[in-house]
């Protein structure tokens, strides 16, 4: 027997996750299955404020910027393993093998599927894809950890220390995306990498949603400065054109807390283009682990290293 959910509904199933909820329906299967299949739609003048995820891309289209495709099928992954409890919450804390092949536009709806890979204890682990029409948009796998609101990470400290000099600012004003968007504050490079840092606000728009009463930065942001670190340099280096990159990072915060890894991350850079506003974009990620979490008035520093053109 399958069951339909409108957004109203989902809500009330991710009860901890109401806000910029990245889903208008999904419908599973309720024998145990754990798979379904989900849609989306989303305007520049959103109900639900998710169109501070939408960016210009060329001939002022508005697209979704990637990483949050990733997001829309962990939402999807959740609601298909049945209603949280309570006290209950998600953290994501891998994604691998995702790869996008097209952008999803503004206004059109957006289909997916995901389903259950496997489950061991509160470690489950899913894959999905997105699609438009015929048209393919993004593949991942991701493993979630189902845990209590309550719950905190034992601290994995590292021996990272900021990079001493001078650090540029990140130009944020006439930008292809929304400010609160952009993840990063100013930035420090050398011959082997380029250092982001930025300062996670209690009043950023996104602690509503993720988590009411425990905020919490949603990891697709953590991997969005990985963009905005690159695009920052990459204008400052002149490096203009078309490009692509590939990349490692690891986020630590200010405590010398490691955060996350990320591990061959694939981008492509436009700057100083016609048409196209300067940015970077991530289009495919072998592994992603998230360590730790960031909560309101953090730093985070995101380091790039093994920086290859492409």
């Amino acid at each position: 027997m399958t069951k339909e959910l409108n957004q109203e509904e989902i809500k009330k199933h991710i009860i901890h996750r109401y806000e910029n909820l990245m889903l208008d329906s999904i419908t599973f299967s309720e024998d145990q299955e754990y798979s379904g299949s989900l849609t989306l739609s989303i305007s520049k003048n959103d109900s639900l404020n998710r169109n501070l995820f939408l960016k210009e891309h060329y001939n002022n289209s508005l697209v979704l910027q990637t990483p949050l495709l990733m997001e829309i099928l962990a939402l999807g992954s959740i609601v298909v393993s049945g209603t949280l409890k309570p006290d209950e919450m998600v953290i994501f804390a891998a994604i691998s093998n995702f790869k996008t092949t097209a952008h999803y536009k503004e206004n059109t709806t957006l289909n997916g599927n995901v389903s259950r890979i496997t489950a061991k204890n509160s470690f489950l682990k899913y894959k999905g894809n997105l699609h438009h029409q015929d048209t393919p948009i993004a593949t991942g796998d991701m493993m979630a950890f189902f845990t209590k609101i309550t719950h905190e990470n034992i601290p994995e400290i590292s021996d990272f220390s900021p990079p001493q000099g001078l650090w540029s600012p990140v130009k944020k004003e006439n930008r292809y995306k929304l400010e609160p968007t952009i993840m990063a504050d100013e930035f420090i490079s050398d011959d082997t990498l380029i250092t982001s840092r930025y300062t996670y606000p209690a009043t950023h728009p996104l602690t509503k949603g993720h988590f009411p009463k425990n905020p919490l930065m949603m990891g697709v942001m953590q991997w969005m400065s990985i963009e905005d670190a690159l695009c920052a340099y990459l204008e400052k280096e002149k490096i203009t054109g078309i490009h692509n990159w590939r990349c490692s990072a690891t986020i630590f915060n200010q405590k010398n807390h490691k955060i996350a890894d990320f591990k061959d991350v694939s981008l492509q850079s436009w700057i100083n283009e016609q048409n196209i506003p300067n940015q970077v974009e991530i289009t495919e990620t072998k592994r992603i682990n998230f360590r730790n979490m960031v909560k309101p008035e953090d730093t985070i520093y995101t380091v790039i290293t093994n920086l290859e053109k492409l």
